[in-house]
């Protein structure tokens, strides 16, 4: 992950390699959580 942050440093503009790796963060994030939002939605009654 290091050396592939780097390598994108040093082709693309730290703005673009910033808003990707903030992107990513938050998709994992929702991966992760999903299941939990899921479950607690299925148990509300709405």
């Amino acid at each position: 992950v290091l050396s592939f942050g780097g390598l994108a440093f040093a082709v693309f503009p730290w703005h673009v390699v910033l808003a990707v790796d903030i992107f990513a963060t938050l998709v994992m994030g929702l991966v992760t959580a999903w299941p939990y939002l899921r479950r607690h939605s299925d148990q509300s009654p709405a």
